[in-house]
């Protein structure tokens, strides 16, 4: 059962590259990206001095591969702008952390590979895949049909615990006990936990909703989507992952908030809460007191504990980081705290200290701004009248799935290359020419309508 594993991600990558000689190059990057994020296993292959195979690379060198024999004249094409240079310095931070660190050239140019394959590969595929709004509408399509396929396996782990991993894969992918929660099961089908399965379903039902209310799906195998939202939404609920809840309510109410008020206001201000809040971690020592307050009136005591205590450790690591404050501290370890006895007792969970430990600020600012720029760009050119437009309204639910991701970052440190995707194809989504062709097509269509008048007008006319 353990040969599944390398088996199965070995055979992901013809299986990709079938699926480009059989479909369009962009819904071949879509779809593999999407079932191999949900069905691969999350357990990886451990190779000498490169980074792990796993179902990211695996998936992300497929979909190159793809790319070469089947599309190559897109990628020649492909020309950066400045938008990119956030992921340009975020690639090439680990390579800075590691020469500044005495580490060498070949440490840093695989340290460099270890976020070219999940984060440069999938930023990328986006930037050629994702470029324009009917190719975001596909996408958010996608991410909405494979969830509604993954359903049955959700609500089969809600009954029997989470098993498929196991029997598949010959292996849980997390701690079993991870998964009791509020009295029952919390699934995680072929995903490491419960928290990215139901940050997954947070993303599809964001998509769900705004697929729905700007009428871009009607249905779904023949069922009305007006049916599978709420069943989408409810199965969401019984994923018992509270941080994931909280963040898909949040990106829907953020998107009817903004389209109702018709104003940037409340998206602007959650953006600039990002920078401002890791600022103030960075500079400043918490006790973030009046955060567990508030927390312990919502949440358990075990989970306000647990706040407590990563936010305990991130202070600690936070003050080894500023002795390196620009690159960091590079790899093997040393960026977190050890003991008297040599003893590693750091608690690592959040990714904005993990980078600010081993790459610094060049690595924070970096990693973060690859998932904040296309964000600020999508408030700076789309009016907030606009988001319910049918050729608009997909783009924004990639916005909305982007956003939680990066929130998710300030507490969590899983990669999902999707949003990653995302990303790069927001980057440089053309705003200016969609809205021209929206105006102008507006304007086909009322000349449309007036030509017609004048053409009835005259038969009325001879009629009588």
């Amino acid at each position: 059962m353990a040969a599944m594993v390398p088996l199965t991600l070995a055979l992901w990558v013809p299986t990709v590259v079938v699926m480009f000689a059989m479909m369009k190059p962009h819904k071949a990057a879509m779809w593999a990206f999407v079932l191999g994020w949900m069905y691969l296993p999350e357990l990886g292959i451990g190779l000498p001095g490169l980074p792990d195979f796993t179902k990211v690379s695996s998936t992300a060198i497929a979909i190159m591969l793809g790319v070469c024999l089947f599309d190559m004249q897109r990628l020649a094409s492909f020309r950066p702008s400045l938008w990119d240079v956030p992921i340009v310095l975020w690639c090439i931070a680990p390579f800075m952390s590691s020469v500044v660190n005495g580490d060498g050239v070949y440490d840093g140019l695989s340290s460099m590979l270890k976020v070219i394959l999940p984060w440069g590969f999938p930023y990328l595929i986006g930037r050629l895949y994702l470029s324009n709004p009917i190719q975001a509408r596909e996408m958010a399509r996608i991410m909405f049909i494979a969830t509604i396929i993954y359903l049955p396996l959700v609500w089969l782990e809600l009954i029997i615990s989470p098993q498929l991993h196991l029997k598949v894969y010959g292996q849980h992918a997390h701690q079993f006990i991870h998964s009791i929660r509020w009295g029952g099961y919390r699934p995680r089908v072929f995903m490491k936990n419960g928290l990215i399965l139901g940050l997954w379903m947070a993303g599809a039902g964001i998509c769900g909703v705004i697929l729905w209310h700007t009428k871009q799906l009607k249905d779904v195998f023949g069922m009305p989507i007006s049916w599978l939202v709420p069943i989408q939404l409810v199965t969401f609920v019984f994923c018992k992952s509270s941080g994931a809840l909280v963040l898909g309510m949040a990106g829907i109410g953020l998107y009817f908030s903004t389209y109702y008020i018709k104003t940037r206001v409340v998206m602007l201000g959650v953006l600039m809460a990002l920078p401002i809040y890791l600022s103030s971690r960075v500079i400043f020592d918490w006790d973030a007191q009046p955060i567990l307050d508030t927390a312990g009136s919502v949440f358990s005591p075990q989970r306000v504990e647990s706040l407590q205590v990563r936010i305990y450790n991130e202070n600690e690591l936070r003050d080894k980081a500023m002795e390196r404050p620009l690159f960091g501290w590079g790899g093997y370890n040393r960026s977190r705290i050890q003991n008297e006895e040599g003893e590693d007792t750091s608690t690592t969970d959040s990714a904005w200290i993990i980078v600010l430990g081993q790459n610094g600020l060049l690595g924070l600012i970096s990693f973060f701004g690859v998932l904040m720029l296309p964000m600020l760009r999508v408030a700076y050119r789309v009016p907030p009248k606009e988001w319910r437009h049918p050729v608009i309204g997909p783009s924004i639910a990639l916005a909305m799935v982007l956003g939680i991701f990066m929130i998710d970052r300030l507490l969590n440190a899983q990669i999902n290359p999707i949003p990653l995707m995302i990303a790069g194809g927001l980057t440089t989504m053309p705003w200016r020419k969609v809205f021209a062709m929206i105006q102008m097509q507006a304007i086909m269509n009322r000349a449309k309508k007036r030509g017609l008048g004048v053409q009835e007008h005259p038969s009325r006319s001879n009629t009588q």
